[in-house]
């Protein structure tokens, strides 16, 4: 969705500098480079401990050693490709909730907050230590579930939060209580709700070109073991 349209759609008119502004944040809290971490983790450990949990995949795993290894080593490329190409769509949806509901000068002072030592930290603490596990576990058991606020909330929640609490310093304290204290924390800080549910929104966008290709990836791994176990059968 285009800048212009997604403010739009918001119940306040915003000038293009507003809407600039607010997408800046959008961009700064939802980068490509804390994407790229959070797919990281969600190959490397999450998913992993996920499939192996599940009887299902741990009984495909049973009759073909490795293969979910080589699923998620197949998928991942095609994923974060995907999940990439869709930010500057969410970085809008975004970007016109805060220009609707901050004035120009609170979206400056989020920005220097958020680029702040204690900001990137923050923010570094929030991406590193999200736990997608639980949405993940409700998608592999029920795919047609769909992402809600709540699932984001809880994953954002946890892990993130005693990683937070952990590196927390009095300086860091300080500076993010001095930041909540702020019109524009206060803002923030109610707006989330909002920005939530369009973030579940956004992760729900049908994507029929996208699911076909993730589906033959799939196919074509499974249909590679199949086919050996098949030659091996009719070898022995």
């Amino acid at each position: 969705m285009p800048a212009a349209e997604a403010a739009a759609q918001s119940s306040v008119a915003v000038s293009p500098e507003s809407l600039a502004l607010g997408v800046e944040i959008a961009t700064l809290l939802n980068s490509e480079e804390i994407t790229r971490v959070q797919t990281t983790k969600l190959f490397d450990e999450t998913m992993p401990a996920t499939f192996a949990g599940n009887p299902d995949f741990a009984a495909l795993e049973a009759d073909f050693p490795g293969v979910t290894q080589e699923l998620l080593a197949a998928m991942r490329p095609e994923i974060e490709k995907q999940v990439i190409a869709s930010l500057p769509d969410l970085w809008n949806r975004l970007g016109a909730v805060y220009a609707g509901s901050l004035t120009d000068a609170e979206m400056r002072q989020m920005l220097l907050f958020y680029r702040s030592d204690t900001g990137r930290w923050l923010i570094d603490q929030i991406a590193t230590g999200v736990d997608f596990s639980g949405m993940i576990d409700t998608m592999i058991k029920n795919p047609e579930a769909r992402v809600t606020p709540d699932d984001l909330r809880n994953s954002l929640q946890g892990a993130a939060v005693t990683g937070v609490v952990r590196t927390m310093t009095k300086q860091r304290e300080a500076d993010l209580r001095a930041m909540l204290a702020t019109s524009a924390g206060r803002k923030i800080r109610a707006l989330n709700p909002r920005l939530l549910a369009i973030a579940a929104a956004w992760s729900n966008e049908p994507d029929p070109e996208g699911d076909a290709r993730i589906d033959a990836i799939v196919e074509g791994v499974i249909g590679k073991y199949i086919d050996a176990d098949d030659d091996k059968a009719e070898r022995s």
